[in-house]
């Protein structure tokens, strides 16, 4: 769920495409969300909540926008990918 914490107002309610709530992170300049579920990470635009894009990352536990604007998923087997 995105909120607008000065009007404390529900802006939009968000699924991954498997229903699984898991790590929520912001893109750097805030346009992109980057959703983690059970099958992959799903990224949406944020302003509006389209999807944009699927990563097949698997079961992300962790998301991490960097600088440069690629994404880093880590998993709970060890794994990191950048993508």
């Amino acid at each position: 769920v995105l909120v607008d914490p000065g009007a404390g107002l529900v802006r939009k309610q968000l699924r991954t495409r498997d229903e699984m709530a898991g790590p929520v992170a912001f893109a750097p300049r805030g346009a992109m969300l980057a959703l983690a579920g059970k099958e992959g990470v799903d990224l949406v635009e944020a302003a509006t909540g389209q999807p944009a894009q699927t990563l097949d990352s698997g079961r992300a536990t962790a998301l991490a926008w960097l600088p440069d604007g690629r994404l880093a998923t880590g998993s709970a087997d060890g794994r990191v990918l950048l993508w």
